[in-house]
């Protein structure tokens, strides 16, 4: 089993005489211009020999590269988690694959003579482990790393039972979403992005630990934002140490670790370096203001019917509003929120609604309201219009929101309330959902079952779950406290 790193989450791996493609991503930026990669992503060598399998681990767009996925041949086998519905398979259908394995949560299946498969799912995110030439590799990617404890517990717990030795794990360490570099607290002081950085290195390390693998690499932290307004994330997520030495500190030194560069191979237990190196806060810099430079120019430029697609955008959030406000609202919410537009100052919008109705319509700039989105006009029109559009503002880090403490967890009725991703099934849907695909419902219903386990756990005081990487509160980011360590120890 070799690998060679292509770049952010990007594999290509060499396994019992065929070819496995991860998580592809190098032809031009993610998330509406906003991310690129640096250092550049290296995929010579891909068409060295035919691509047998392509394996992507979840929808998010630095993982399902649509113009990257454009350059393989049509007839690739491409490994998809299965997920209660069926989004992920038919849009990848409408890109003209049609050889889609769709892997349920815990199931094996043999790719080929001496090649195996199995997926673990959490939530949206999914776990890829294989099996081949004496060796077992676990592509954890983005699905464990901002878990809480727990979490991470319960399935390292549940693959280690499964994969008794682990010799190599791929694992996430970087923040993907906006919280909280784009969510500025108005009445409180400001989060530090680098904290929460920490907090994902440390995430990094204690899975490496559970899962006992004998090489662990950090993997998917690659992004660099080009926006003016995001562009001090760069040197901020910098500033955090890296994932290896987060892994070295905390007494992993049973796991060998390394920093990989793209290029970079993976023979056995040993990282065949290409000299590559973690880049500095100047260099990145001196990216956006050079290599990035025209690319970012020419997505800044303005279409030349801006004005029919202004009026088509106002149109559509105030359809969008209307259809959703009962179900998003509730019967006592309300919401006011002012959007402006970096690349057209002239043009604001007020969104006001509550449980009878909500409207968007054309504002001044001054006028208040609790809340104000500041984005650029694509990525508004993202949310408007693609299914899965607020991905482009959450995870881009191309939106700042105001809002004050007590109302920070409005963030997601906003983008709810305007944008198209499907909202939670009623219980009227889930049936009509169970009778149109029963299997495919039996298999959600499965991969749910460890939930209730942990639930009743939880309940019983056998697992503490004292970390949220996904709350408002700072102190719960990152809390690797001695009891925490302890009851982890004390589940192996």
């Amino acid at each position: 089993m070799q690998l060679r790193y292509i770049g952010h989450a990007s594999f290509v791996i060499d396994v019992a005489g065929r070819r496995i493609v991860c998580d592809p991503w190098w032809n031009g930026p993610a998330f509406a211009g906003q991310w690129f990669q640096y250092p550049a992503p290296r995929p010579d060598g891909v068409d060295d020999g035919p691509v047998d399998f392509v394996f992507i681990s979840n929808g998010h767009e630095d993982h399902l590269h649509v113009p990257t996925l454009r350059g393989f041949r049509r007839d690739t086998t491409l490994i998809v988690p299965r997920l209660p519905e069926t989004g992920l398979r038919d849009f990848l259908r409408s890109l003209g694959f049609e050889r889609i394995v769709e892997l349920g949560h815990g199931e094996r299946r043999r790719l080929a003579p001496g090649l195996d498969a199995a997926l673990y799912r959490n939530r949206d995110d999914s776990i890829l482990v294989l099996e081949g030439d004496g060796r077992t590799l676990v592509n954890v990617n983005d699905a464990l790393h901002a878990a809480p404890r727990h979490i991470i517990d319960h399935f390292c717990d549940l693959i280690r039972a499964r994969h008794p030795r682990i010799d190599t794990a791929l694992v996430g360490y970087g923040i993907s979403t906006w919280f909280p570099a784009g969510i500025q607290i108005t009445d409180d002081v400001g989060y530090e992005p680098v904290v929460r950085e920490r907090a994902m290195a440390d995430g990094f390390a204690y899975v490496a630990r559970r899962l006992g693998a004998r090489l662990a690499l950090p993997i998917g932290g690659s992004q660099v934002f080009v926006d003016d307004a995001s562009r001090w994330i760069n040197a901020e997520r910098l500033r955090a140490v890296s994932p290896c030495e987060v892994l070295r500190a905390q007494g992993g030194h049973t796991v060998q670790t390394a920093w990989l560069a793209p290029g970079d191979r993976v023979v056995g237990d040993t990282v065949r370096s290409m000299g590559g190196r973690r880049p500095q806060p100047e260099e990145i810099d001196a990216a956006v203001r050079t290599v990035f430079a025209l690319a970012v120019a020419e997505r800044r430029q303005r279409s030349a019917c801006e004005a029919a697609r202004a009026s088509r955008l106002e149109r559509a959030l105030s359809g969008n509003a209307r259809r959703r406000a009962r179900r998003v609202l509730g019967p006592d919410g309300t919401m006011l929120c002012r959007i402006d537009l970096r690349d057209m100052p002239e043009w604001s919008l007020l969104v006001e609604g509550d449980a009878k109705g909500a409207r968007v319509t054309r504002c001044d700039r001054l006028r208040l309201a609790p809340m104000v989105l500041t984005t650029r006009f694509e990525i508004l029109e993202a949310l408007a219009f693609q299914d899965y559009g607020d991905e482009v503002l959450t995870r881009g880090c191309g939106a700042t929101l105001q809002v004050r403490q007590r109302d920070v967890h409005a963030y997601r009725t906003i983008l709810d309330l305007l944008g198209r991703r499907t909202l939670a099934a009623r219980r009227r849907d889930s049936l009509f959902a169970w009778l149109w695909s029963p299997r495919r419902r039996f298999d959600a219903w499965k991969r749910d079952r460890h939930w209730a386990r942990l639930a009743a756990r939880l309940r019983r005081g056998q697992i503490s779950a004292v970390n949220d990487p996904d709350s408002t509160d700072p102190d719960l980011w990152s809390p690797l406290r001695q009891d925490s360590l302890s009851l982890a120890a004390a589940d192996r």
